[in-house]
């Protein structure tokens, strides 16, 4: 989940470029897929961006090429700094308690999550917010859709909102170009996406829609809609073998995949990914991550993978 809170005006649409704003961007690594995001300031702001979604500060980083800004809607000079935290549920209670905390200054009769954070300044931040009249917007994108729609959302909220639609029909044309190549596919390889390891965690939904674009089919495509980690928790390995995936993908967020770990499972030896050593790894930076990168790097390599997988296939028919 995402909390955006933007105390600037809102640029006209056809504005001339102005200089780079400073931007403070405090990077928290969190647990899987929750974050929270506040953005609080004039023309100087900070940014809390939680790794699970580094979207906000994508879009708004702006990197120059001569005239040309590359991967940017406005010019931002964005500074990052790192924080650790990944364990626990802590930014999620937050993120929550936070929402809970800006109903109740606006007076809208909201309950406070029976976990959440009950400390006061939590609802100290809530009542500045409200008081300074500050439009507060929550994004908690799951899939592919979701995505587009929130860089729409957020380019048109920063003034930008033809870039955005340029960038997103850039992104709509590369995934349909890959959805199209993909349909050539003899057969399409059997996926288990690994999110986490102990409890195994299968993909989440854009995950999940991804591996289905690049050729593939997520064989947990039924959990992935849930918005819950629990509700992907594979409870026991047994549910992997049932399903023979021909690729094993792994993504452990915060740690390195583990191939031989997971080969060496009860019963894992009489899966095909596993006989047949198709077992990769996709870095978590670039497929956990509900924006752009996950559209693009992550999207690549999935599509690399299964394509190898295909060809593969074909060798060994026609060998």
């Amino acid at each position: 989940m995402s909390v955006i809170a933007d105390a600037r005006r809102t640029p006209h649409p056809h504005a001339a470029p102005r200089a780079a704003t400073p931007l403070d961007a405090q990077q928290i690594s969190s647990e899987l897929a929750h974050y929270l995001y506040t953005v609080v300031g004039l023309d100087s702001g900070q940014v809390r961006d939680v790794a699970a979604g580094n979207l906000v500060v994508k879009v708004l980083d702006t990197r120059l090429k001569g005239d040309v800004a590359v991967f940017g809607m406005i010019p931002v000079d964005v500074t990052r700094e790192f924080y650790v935290n990944d364990y626990g549920t802590q930014m999620r209670r937050f993120g929550q308690s936070l929402a809970a905390r800006y109903g109740q200054a606006l007076g809208i009769a909201v309950d406070l999550p029976a976990e959440g954070y009950q400390a006061d300044y939590v609802a100290d931040i809530a009542r500045e917010l409200a008081k300074a009249g500050l439009n507060v917007v929550i994004f908690n994108q799951r899939s592919v859709d979701e995505i587009l729609s929130m860089i729409l959302t957020l380019s048109a909220m920063v003034g930008a909102a033809d870039k955005g639609k340029r960038l997103i029909e850039e992104l709509e044309n590369n995934l349909e170009s890959i959805r199209l190549a993909a349909q050539r596919f003899p057969r399409r390889p059997r996926v288990y996406f690994e999110e986490w390891d102990e409890p195994m965690i299968s993909a989440i939904r854009w995950v999940s829609e991804l591996i289905g674009i690049a050729g593939g089919e997520d064989i947990f495509s039924e959990l992935s809609r849930s918005h819950a980690a629990s509700g992907r928790t594979i409870k026991d390995g047994s549910m992997v073998i049932d399903q023979q995936p021909d690729v094993i993908l792994g993504s452990w967020c915060g740690k390195k995949f583990a191939p031989a770990k997971v080969a060496a499972r009860a019963g894992f030896a009489q899966i095909p990914a596993v006989a047949n050593g198709w077992l990769r790894e996709i870095k978590s930076t670039l497929i956990l991550q509900p924006g752009p990168a996950a559209l693009t790097d992550g999207l690549d390599a999935l599509t690399a993978i299964i394509a190898e997988w295909v060809e593969s296939r074909s060798a060994a028919a026609a060998a």
